[in-house]
């Protein structure tokens, strides 16, 4: 069927490309993959821009019951394929689609593993960029193409709850009524005004707040959002480099997530768990640092020697 043989075409099976249409492009397999998705996972990159040329929708969402609604953009930062984010991009792939749990391709790329350093001298390893630089650069790329650094962008995040409504005005008794603070209250309108000139003035406006806080995204009004920032994902595994980027693109560093719980959450704690542990991420002390000083924060106190956050083992 055609269907089996766009999926052939994503293992790297490139000779029965022209027997394919749109339909099988975007058509899933037993398992629920879509043949982009397929692509992705196995990095044929010909394949991939094949499937694209021939109609596969960019951000289609996963029909698999694991695979949570995530698009091949997703599984691309997930694997910190730097060369399959920038051809989905290219091809329209949305950047801040979400799954079913409301995160951003962007939470996936916080997430992903660090390369595994190989051993070479240190004069080599002087040269050598950070680990996470490649997923500092899929972030940059990810940004530049539209994706929000926050993984949501709520403008009722900043707002107060509504006031409430004016209350009902009692008979005219003669008097002049007052309000709270000994305010008057608003002249009563005639009954020779116009139609509907007795109903209350509108509230103001509400004035916005300081510090941005949400639990879990779920006090706003997206329903499916996720419980933390890409911000505080990669604090939390210690991707210096990600945290930098985020940063120099204004993300929100103060943001406090609390989750059914109570257990509050902020990018500084998460990264101060991540030190705590009994083997934390390499470039975890670097990220509280950086953490901490953008934030105006007293600079943490440096660990023990040859404990958390610290810099490569010496052998004797």
């Amino acid at each position: 069927e055609a269907v089996d043989v766009a999926h052939d075409v994503a293992q790297g099976n490139l000779e029965v490309a022209e027997f394919i249409d749109q339909d099988a492009c975007n058509a899933p397999d037993v398992h629920g993959d879509r043949p982009l998705t397929v692509a992705v996972l196995a990095g044929k990159i010909r394949a991939l821009c094949l499937l694209l040329e021939r109609g596969a929708w960019p951000s289609a969402p996963s029909c698999s019951p694991y695979g949570n609604g995530a698009t091949p953009l997703h599984y691309a930062c997930a694997k910190a394929d730097a060369d399959c984010v920038h051809i989905l991009l290219r091809g329209g792939a949305d950047p801040n689609a979400t799954t079913t749990s409301g995160e951003v391709p962007l939470h996936y790329l916080c997430r992903a593993p660090l390369p595994v350093a190989k051993d070479e001298s240190d004069d080599e390893a002087e040269d050598q960029e950070p680990p996470d630089a490649n997923l500092a650069n899929i972030a940059k790329l990810l940004i530049d193409f539209g994706a929000h650094p926050d993984g949501f962008e709520d403008r009722t995040l900043n707002r107060r709850d509504p006031p409430p409504p004016p209350e009902p005005e009692e008979a005219d008794d003669g008097k002049k009524k007052k309000g709270k603070k000994g305010k008057k209250a608003p002249a009563k309108k005639k009954k020779g005004d116009k139609k509907g000139g007795d109903e209350a003035e509108p509230p103001p406006p509400p004035e916005p707040m300081g510090a941005l806080q949400h639990s879990g995204h779920r006090a706003s009004s997206e329903v499916h959002a996720a419980l933390l920032t890409p911000l505080q994902h990669a604090a939390s595994v210690g991707h210096h480099a990600i945290v930098k980027e985020l940063l120099r693109r204004e993300a929100r560093a103060a943001v406090v997530a609390e989750t059914d719980a109570g257990d509050r959450r902020t990018a500084v704690s998460l990264c101060g768990r991540a030190l705590s542990t009994e083997e934390p991420p390499a470039e975890a002390f670097a990220t509280l640092c950086t953490l901490r000083t953008y934030l105006h924060l007293p600079p943490p106190l440096p660990p023990a020697k040859g404990g958390a956050g610290g810099a490569k083992k010496k052998g004797g």
